[in-house]
């Protein structure tokens, strides 16, 4: 059940929830953090290392059309390859590999974009303010603010994705209206809006602030900036986890009362009452990143150690955590963005609600929340219920004509007559 107000929970639901939300925040989120830290440096090492100094730039803008034709190709081809590797003709190992290497091929290639697009863009404040503003706007605009948050606001699992299902912007499925070329034409412009739009837009915003944090907080002391920045985004998490209830339970009257009216002012009340929480939440996803990702940076040597030690430490990162995300089941979250859904489309006020781990995999988690367990008494009492008329319903089932004591009496007398007879 979705919770869409601020819960009555027990002491045991309470420390499930902590629990949860310190798991999300301490283990799972840094983990993401250093695995792009590490394939960042990743590639841009490798992309420095194969081009000359004077080539550099072009070797960027060469990493960021293949990142962006296969993100568009992976698009294109999911539709076709799906029923190929569907349950039935194919095996659950088989799958799960399967899964794994897409998400893989697609975290690299989405990677590379984000490296050289941002390389390309310069770090000058014009840029800087430039690029925030316009993938503010665009973003807001195109109702896909959610899309660009991740970690730890957006926490989902491997074993929950399926291979070959890759969401657009606007949903359109080519094989709709019976596969027109309409259709499929509409879904290849669905597929460049996704891919190449709302990224790049997604890398403007990001690029954005990200560097106004590296201009004017403490330039000059970036140990010092970074711990700052951590100390803020953690503080703006901890608010975020108690105002996603009351958030919520707005979220849901706002959709509630423009479902029951034929005015759209209620719908977009709800658009920009989730747009407002997601910007909140992507300041502070900013904050955590850069102070996470710049501690990492400063601790782990990556900029200190010279080539091209730099270039295997970076690689030696990205294979380790790359392990351990995969065998959390959580690699899937090292993708922005990770899944696409237009603000205020998500019903019953769930599209503001920090997602987070043991929820997901715990069975335990049926004791999580009250309306969890509420729905397991429900279902309780219908099985009851529906045994009990299977009771009732026995006699029903049975000759009522053997057990009436009108019938019974009946039948003695037409025995006594029937012996009358044959003595007779």
């Amino acid at each position: 059940m979705t919770i869409c107000h601020f819960p009555t929970w027990t002491s045991k639901n309470w420390y499930f929830f902590i629990l949860d939300v310190l798991l999300n925040a301490f283990i799972i989120t840094p983990l993401t953090i250093t695995l792009w830290v590490s394939t960042w440096e990743f590639i841009f090492n490798l992309v420095e290392v194969a081009s000359h100094e004077e080539h550099v730039t072009t070797g960027f803008w060469i990493v960021l059309a293949c990142g962006s034709s296969i993100t568009f190709l992976t698009y294109l081809i999911q539709h076709p390859i799906r029923p190929c590797i569907s349950p039935e003709n194919a095996s659950p190992a088989f799958l799960a590999i399967f899964l794994r290497a897409e998400m893989y091929l697609v975290f690299i290639a989405r990677m590379s974009v984000w490296v050289s697009f941002w390389y390309i863009l310069g770090d000058g404040k014009l840029s800087t303010g430039l690029s925030l503003t316009i993938g503010l706007i665009g973003l807001c605009c195109l109702r896909s603010l959610n899309c660009g948050v991740s970690m730890p606001m957006n926490l989902q699992l491997d074993c929950q994705q399926k291979p070959c299902n890759q969401t657009t912007r606007f949903m359109i499925k080519p094989e709709d209206n019976d596969g027109t070329l309409k259709q499929k034409l509409l879904y290849i412009g669905d597929a460049l809006v996704t891919a190449l739009v709302i990224e790049y837009l997604i890398i403007c915003l990001w690029r954005g602030a990200f560097n106004i944090f590296n201009f004017y907080l403490l330039p000059a002391n970036p140990e010092l900036s970074a711990w700052i920045t951590v100390i803020i985004g953690y503080n703006m998490f901890w608010i975020l986890v108690i105002l996603q209830f009351p958030a919520s339970k707005i979220s849901k009257q706002l959709s509630s009362s423009s479902s029951s009216s034929s005015s759209s002012s209620s719908k977009w009340k709800q658009i920009l009452w989730e747009q407002a929480f997601w910007l909140y939440a992507f300041i502070m996803m900013v904050c955590l990143w850069r102070g996470v990702w710049n501690v990492i940076t400063v601790y782990s040597g990556l900029k200190t150690v010279r080539e091209p030690y730099n270039f295997v430490l970076s690689l030696v990162m990205h294979i380790v955590t790359m392990l351990i995300t995969l065998g959390l089941n959580v690699f899937i979250n090292a993708r922005i963005p990770s899944y696409m859904a237009a603000d205020g489309t998500i019903p019953d006020g769930r599209g503001v609600l920090v997602k987070n781990y043991l929820k997901n995999v715990s069975n335990m988690m049926a004791a999580y929340v009250s309306d969890d367990e509420g729905e397991r008494t429900t279902l309780l009492n219908g099985k009851k219920a529906e045994e009990s008329k299977e009771v009732k319903k026995i006699p029903d089932n049975l000759d009522t004509a053997t057990t009436t004591p009108e019938n019974t009496q009946d039948s003695k007398v037409t025995e006594v007559a029937e012996k009358k007879e044959s003595s007779e």
